[in-house]
């Protein structure tokens, strides 16, 4: 007969954690879902700062799309007003870059007032 040898293994069996274990597993469970929320807020950070720099991208290219689209934009453009009080009283626009007649419309009555006060004052100066 064969005698047994006697033989050694290694089974993975289930084992009751001591207190320093735990409370080295606790520590390491707080430090990973602190880095975690760090690492989530350092992403909706980038992800808020880059949605901010599309949409201003998206809204270049929009105003861009309508000038191409359209040839035109509106400026600020400075215009000389001429005022006619004898033909029906109404004041001309002209634009000073190219003299063009944009509009015209009635003078108004504080207008009139303002003109007629000025007037007055050059005459009461040239009286000096």
């Amino acid at each position: 007969m064969n005698t047994a040898e006697e033989q050694i293994v290694k089974l993975l069996l289930e084992c009751k954690l001591t207190d320093a274990e735990l409370k080295a597993a606790g520590k390491e469970l707080a430090d990973g879902l602190n880095k975690k929320a760090q690492v989530e807020n350092q992403l909706e950070t980038f992800k808020a700062q880059k949605k901010a720099e599309i949409s201003a991208m998206d809204a270049a290219i929009a105003r861009n799309t309508v000038l191409v689209n359209s040839e035109k934009e509106f400026r600020s453009i400075e215009c000389r007003v001429d005022y006619d009080f004898t033909r029906k009283g109404v004041k001309s626009f002209f634009r000073l870059d190219t003299g063009e007649l944009v509009k015209t419309e009635p003078i108004t009555n504080e207008e009139r007032q303002s003109m007629l006060k000025g007037l007055g004052d050059e005459g009461r100066g040239s009286k000096r």
